[in-house]
């Protein structure tokens, strides 16, 4: 039996690779936002906040999904991540293509695709050393999705203080990515296992 399996469980079924596959839909989810978003097709931004709405309410389903069937991944765990920070940037691609995002308010955005990244590189780097993901990272690209869904909806509601909720929400997204970021740090300029045993 392989380290993986020994992990993440026995072999799944057919069925139980739909938690594989809503993670999957929401990495394609990311190019058609800004196929929609900046191609021919014109998308209002009703579609555009649909489509982003449905990709992040994902994030929730997979992992309860992989957890209620049995079917925790190997290729699941590792590919989430990735499906996450693919969205939230696209979402926040969008959100300035429509002018939701300008000025100082850029900054948020930048720390954000800096934190991104900077994790992605280590990820792919190291898979396993940098596998999983702690309460603050969770809490930080739920708080990036909440945040860009609200930025998204704020011309659908122009009466409401929803574009200014959702730009504070991204600032203190922003604030927990840095946060988050240092801990990836951390881990990247302490010696691996390998590294210790050589010294």
């Amino acid at each position: 039996m392989t380290a993986a399996r020994e992990h993440f469980g026995p072999p799944v079924s057919v069925g139980a690779w739909i938690p594989n596959g809503l993670t999957l839909a929401r990495l394609a989810a990311a190019p058609a936002l800004l196929a929609l978003a900046f191609g021919p097709w014109e998308a209002d931004g009703g579609a555009l906040l649909v489509l982003f709405a449905l990709a992040a309410l994902t994030d929730l389903a997979d992992g309860a999904l992989a957890r209620a069937l049995r079917a925790e991944t190997e290729f699941g765990a590792r590919l989430d991540p990735f499906a996450d920070k693919a969205l939230v940037l696209a979402g926040l691609g969008v959100a300035w293509g429509q002018g939701g995002l300008a000025g100082l308010h850029l900054v948020p955005v930048a720390a954000i695709a800096l934190r991104e990244a900077l994790v992605a590189f280590w990820r792919v780097r190291a898979p396993a050393r940098f596998a999983g993901s702690s309460m603050l990272s969770k809490a930080k690209t739920a708080l990036q999705m909440l945040a860009v869904g609200l930025i998204l909806a704020a011309p659908l509601a122009p009466q409401a203080p929803v574009g200014a909720v959702g730009l504070g929400a991204l600032w203190i997204a922003a604030l927990l990515a840095l946060a988050s970021l240092g801990r990836y740090a951390a881990r990247a300029a302490a010696p691996s296992p390998e590294e210790g045993g050589r010294r």
